[in-house]
């Protein structure tokens, strides 16, 4: 989970111009928080 966690924020910083892949992250995020 928490690797998960990691990659998913160096996903969202490394891809900040991407506004659909951010929102597909932190979605994924919410779920797996959850």
């Amino acid at each position: 989970m928490a690797f998960s966690f990691l990659y998913i924020r160096y996903e969202i910083e490394f891809a900040n111009e991407k506004t659909v892949d951010l929102n597909i992250f932190e979605a994924y995020a919410i779920l797996v928080s959850v």
